[in-house]
């Protein structure tokens, strides 16, 4: 069984709601990310929404837009974000998940994409 399911059982079996939060890779630096995420993972939280960066993210908030901006503007890629997934899958113990634009995924190769991220989140 996968990580997110295993969560998800135990969320259910103790008749808990889940915690799922969001951070957009590369914001406010890659150094301060990593922390704050380290400290989500400590808090308890059951799932990490990890959002690479677009240019456009026209279906965000000005916050959430800035944050895109600020990351991309700290040269932030889809390259370097799934390396950090790859990172950050071996030194916290919270289901990660990404986030994007479908055409981040498009740009990356869509099948690079898929096969960079499954094995980002392979264990040991």
């Amino acid at each position: 069984m996968n990580k997110i399911d295993t969560q998800l059982r135990k969320i259910s079996s103790a008749g808990q709601m889940g915690l799922m939060t969001h951070a957009v890779v590369g914001y406010p630096s890659v150094r301060d990310m990593v922390q704050i995420i380290k400290a989500m993972t400590k808090a308890g939280i059951d799932f990490i929404e990890l959002q690479i960066p677009f240019a456009h993210p026209v279906f965000e908030g000005p916050t959430l837009r800035c944050a895109n901006q600020d990351a991309l503007e700290g040269g932030m890629t889809a390259e370097q974000a799934m390396h950090l997934m790859y990172c950050l899958a071996r030194v916290v113990d919270v289901s990660l998940l990404f986030m994007t634009y479908f055409k981040v995924v498009q740009d990356y190769g869509i099948k690079r994409f898929f096969e960079d991220a499954a094995r980002a989140l392979v264990l040991r």
